[in-house]
């Protein structure tokens, strides 16, 4: 009964945050909530919520926007310096006394300095970046980056395709694995200094690494989820999990704007409850339901995704576990041992080498299918449908029954000739979107990356700038582009 009402008053403030956009799958989900608990309560109850809305939402206005113009962080393009706003916008800069938390304009010039003690935990993070990437080569650098700190800016084009295609790029964004590492770390140590209620202790200390990581929504949402259940724990009360998520992203909606992210963390964490609700299977299916349980929106959202992602899960994971160890011991000692830092390398070398290795092995299960969103919002009504009723089984049975209707429905597009720019047909969202649809196609181009070539093995790239000898040929201004 408290779920519900609780998934009511977050749907509820998602429609009047996205009023403007209208949003027929909130609005549907809303009323499909909305008529669950008619049938099953007095729908009279539903009239505290009439005030408690309005007021969430307006806290949503006050608190939900943060200063525009705010530097969150720093990179280097030859001899510029880039600053990344904390409204998503890039500026470049010529002034290097610029630092994280200080304002600027839009043209990157300093309107005032930061607090120095409130952006204490960001600017570590930056620094603790710097010596990462002082101490440890590229690419490595950046996938211990991206585990641990959230930065995934200078991430290389082709780490990123080969995990987007093999199903495993979650591991790269801070979530609830990550959390319950540090957690399980500082377990340990309570536990050896003999200390009392050490599960609440490590959840509750844990927290103080959120700044270094940039309070990515998911990394935020683990840390509250495993606080709150070790509290209901060592008060010997029985904790629900779906309820303690609703409520958590209650708080996420009101504070913070919505995100694909952060929808993607919500129906994952959704999947590994009903993983652990179910009867049988639940260590397998803590790979399989997550990934089931986001499969419906990334179709309607992006359109590609590998059929055995939660294989792949299941295999890197140990490597990823080693390497997020070693990176998080590395960084407390501020990179000043060579030895771990040289098994830190090997490491994360071999966590790249193996997810280039699974995309090859598994890229004729990637599929390009882009399901229309009022399907996808038939599926998540029907699913949360039978939940709201305990009904696990038939949500999974609707869940596999979807992704075999999207395996069927697979865009192919065959024997074409087509012609596409170089900044398009080597860019991410090609490689890792449309491009993906295409096979046994002409693909010219008047540039095309090597990597590009491995990626779209299944068709053939002809770069215009050389000739069948392999030689460049030369090009007047302005040619390639015509």
């Amino acid at each position: 009964k408290h779920t519900l009402l609780a998934a009511i008053a977050l749907f509820a403030i998602l429609n009047l945050k996205l009023l403007p956009g209208r949003d027929y799958f909130l609005m549907i989900t809303l009323l499909t909530l909305i008529l669950i608990y008619s049938i099953r309560f007095k729908i009279s109850e539903l009239k505290p919520l009439l005030i408690v809305v309005p007021i969430l939402f307006s806290f949503s206005l006050i608190f939900g926007n943060t200063p525009g113009n705010t530097v969150v962080w720093k990179s280097f393009r030859n001899e510029n310096t880039l600053l990344k706003l904390s409204s998503g916008k890039i500026v470049s800069t010529s002034n290097d006394n610029i630092r994280i938390g200080d304002i600027v304009d839009e043209n990157g010039d300093l309107i005032s300095k930061g607090n120095p003690i409130l952006n204490l935990l960001p600017r570590l993070r930056f620094k603790i970046y710097t010596l990462c990437s002082e101490n440890l080569p590229y690419p490595v650098s950046e996938i211990v980056s991206a585990m641990t700190l959230g930065v995934r800016e200078n991430l290389p084009i082709s780490v990123k395709t080969y995990m987007v295609l093999n199903g495993t790029y979650h591991y790269l964004a801070i979530s609830g694995l990550h959390i319950g590492v540090i957690v399980s770390v500082l377990y340990l140590i309570f536990k050896l200094l003999k200390s009392k209620n050490p599960f609440l202790k490590s959840s509750i200390t844990s927290g103080v690494f959120l700044p270094l990581t940039g309070f990515p929504p998911s990394a935020v949402r683990a840390f509250l989820f495993t606080t709150i259940v070790s509290i209901g724990k060592t008060k010997g009360r029985k904790v629900d999990l779906i309820y303690i998520t609703i409520l958590i992203a209650i708080l996420f909606a009101v504070l913070s704007k919505i995100s694909t992210g952060a929808i993607l963390s919500f129906l994952a964490v959704i999947g590994i409850i009903a993983a652990i609700n179910y009867e049988k299977l639940k260590t397998p299916l803590i790979f399989i339901l997550p990934f089931l349980f986001t499969l419906p929106f990334i179709t309607t959202k992006f359109g590609t995704f590998n059929l055995l992602s939660p294989i792949n899960s299941i295999l890197l994971l140990p490597i990823v576990y080693i390497t997020l160890l070693l990176s998080l011991l590395s960084e407390a000692t501020l990179f000043s041992i060579p030895q771990i830092n040289k098994i830190l390398f090997l490491s994360a070398k071999t966590l790249i080498l193996t997810s280039k290795l699974q995309y090859k092995l598994t890229k004729a299960f990637v599929i390009h299918s882009k399901i229309p969103e009022s399907i996808v919002i038939s599926i998540y009504i029907l699913v949360f449908l039978f939940l709201s009723f305990e009904r696990i089984k038939t949500s999974i049975a609707i869940l596999l029954i979807f992704t075999a209707l999207a395996t069927l429905l697979r865009e192919n597009h065959e024997g074409k000739h087509i012609f596409l720019r170089g900044q398009n047909l080597n860019s991410f969202y090609f490689l890792t979107g449309i491009g993906q649809k295409y096979r046994n196609c002409v693909i010219s181009s008047n540039y095309v990356f090597p990597f590009s070539r491995k990626v779209l093995s299944g068709n053939r790239l002809i770069d215009l700038r050389v000739n069948e000898q392999g030689e460049y040929l030369p090009t007047r201004k302005g040619v390639l582009q015509r």
